[in-house]
């Protein structure tokens, strides 16, 4: 793979998963880290942004809720409990689904 080059190492792949530990204790696990309430990264005192890293998006939908937003340069900010379940949430989706992503800065 290129590392200059992102996109030279993505390949597209689509599949239906079901988390390693079922929907009901996957659901519980991801809302018990705030995923519907977090602030945006913008919003948080003293989060700290990098002029290059990775950018997380979060887009979540109930029947009655929609919401998108990002979080940035986690891998400076895990000292703050928003980032740190930011982290969390994406290890979770690792873990529960068996991606990888490209990158891995924390």
């Amino acid at each position: 793979m290129n590392r200059s080059d992102s996109s030279s190492g993505i390949q597209k792949s689509s599949s239906f998963k079901t988390p390693e530990s079922g929907w009901d204790e996957f659901m519980d696990k991801i809302f018990s880290k705030n995923i519907t309430t977090l602030p945006t990264d913008f919003s948080i005192k003293g989060y700290k942004f990098n002029t290059d890293g990775n950018v997380f998006a979060v887009e979540i939908a109930t029947k009655e809720y929609y919401r998108i937003y990002n979080y940035g340069s986690l891998d400076s900010n895990l000292n703050l409990k928003e980032a740190k379940n930011m982290a969390d949430i994406i290890l979770l989706i690792e873990k529960e689904f068996e991606v990888e992503r490209l990158y891995k800065d924390f």
